[in-house]
């Protein structure tokens, strides 16, 4: 039998792979998933699964952000799937000592103004939160869905239409043989199992996709994270919503670890690039999972040297303050690479013109503006309208100073 050559190999079946994987399919494309964990155990599973649609600051996030709300209300009938997808308080609590006015001023620019919460408002909607480890907090109405529901709803949905699943890990990329004064365009991917033949690769990895992308050479503003979460399972309701930090310290972990002058520090092994963030949050899912975290860390290897047991005490050591009754269940300690860009939005297009190798990856909010992202990056494909697709300017040599 003639091996398949694919339209499309979609590497990395978390979120972002299962969603482009499965719209690229409904549009007609044949498409081979290249994913070697089942079940997941990368940033997608320990997600805590949150639709920020309030968070749109500029017309474009805007826009995305109305429509992961309409791509929301069509996925569960669409993919015959409940994919837990339902509207909880996002509290965002606020140290002691905060001024509220400065707090509350930093979250007015997003499309829905947050509400103040006072310490016992808080805790009327988070009973298991400590009161006195607050000055207060700023609510939302917040979307969620459970993240590995929507991704197996995805996975289901792409096989109904035909898709492929390669239970493989991604080796390398494999390029045109003839000589061309452009880099040569790809032919399909090595893997630990073989030779899979396509026209044309999208890199949908994650914290790996940087990695991949520098062997195949082409070192791109890709980066990552290590986070470190608990998870733990409970029979009891104990968190509603979702609850995190009003001040995000990762977020400014992320910007001052992408930016250009330590590029070079990236690629080199052993590096830390910049102090580790925690910020004290917590989830619990429908099945009673629970999560609490979660500590970044910036390092230029995928596997640092980590001590689990000190990074779980310090979680724990944390939550006591916030959710005394909750920081010493038992649990089980895990740590999973989350990329992300040097301006908070993805990497979305093809990486040279011409070559056939595709980035989707890098997104700092994944549940808003993967689905949308998805289905408009496959029509545009489809439609060959991808120059005048709100896509473009997330392309990524955007970066480059020419």
């Amino acid at each position: 039998m003639a091996t398949p050559n694919y339209d499309w190999i979609v590497v990395g079946g978390g979120l972002t792979g299962a969603a482009l994987s499965y719209e690229l399919a409904r549009q007609g494309q044949t498409v081979a998933l290249v994913e070697p964990q089942d079940p997941l155990q990368g940033a997608t599973r320990y997600s805590y699964g949150g639709i920020a649609h309030w968070s749109g600051t500029d017309l474009s996030t805007r826009q995305w952000c109305d429509r992961a709300q309409i791509r929301y209300g069509q996925l569960p009938t669409e993919l015959e799937s409940d994919i837990q997808h339902r509207t909880v308080d996002l509290l965002l609590t606020v140290e002691p000592d905060a001024d509220p006015p400065s707090v509350l001023a930093h979250y007015q620019g997003f499309t829905q103004a947050p509400r103040w919460l006072s310490p016992s408002e808080a805790v009327a909607l988070e009973p298991e939160l400590n009161g006195d480890a607050i000055g207060g907090a700023l609510a939302f109405a917040h979307g969620h869905v459970c993240p590995l529901a929507l991704v197996q709803a995805y996975g289901q949905g792409f096989q109904r239409w035909g898709g492929v699943v390669h239970r493989c890990r991604y080796t390398g990329l494999r390029r045109s043989p003839r000589p061309t004064p452009i880099p040569a365009p790809v032919t399909g991917i090595d893997t630990d199992r073989g030779v899979i033949a396509g026209q044309r690769v999208v890199i949908c990895a994650g914290g790996v996709g940087r990695s991949l992308l520098r062997h195949a050479g082409f070192p791109l503003p890709l980066y990552y994270t290590q986070a470190e979460v608990i998870e733990i399972q409970h029979s009891s309701p104990l968190v509603r919503g979702v609850v995190m930090p009003a001040a995000n310290d990762r977020g400014r972990l992320e910007s001052h670890a992408s930016q250009p002058h330590l590029d070079r520090r990236w690629d080199q092994p052993g590096q830390e690039l910049v102090p580790p963030s925690l910020d004290l949050g917590a989830v619990q899912f429908r099945n009673g999972r629970l999560l609490l975290g979660q500590t970044s860390r910036t390092w230029s290897d995928l596997q640092p040297p980590i001590d689990a047991a000190a990074s779980a005490q310090a979680i724990r050591q944390g939550m006591a303050h916030l959710f005394p009754n909750l920081a010493g269940l038992p649990g089980t300690w895990h740590q999973c690479l989350v990329a992300f860009s040097r301006d908070g939005l993805p990497l979305v297009g093809e990486v040279d013109p011409g070559l056939g190798l595709y980035l989707f990856t890098g997104f700092s909010s994944p549940f808003v503006f993967v689905p949308p992202m998805a289905q408009v990056f496959a029509a545009a494909i489809a439609t060959d309208t991808w120059d005048t697709s709100p896509l473009a300017p997330l392309h990524p040599r955007r970066f480059s100073p020419d």
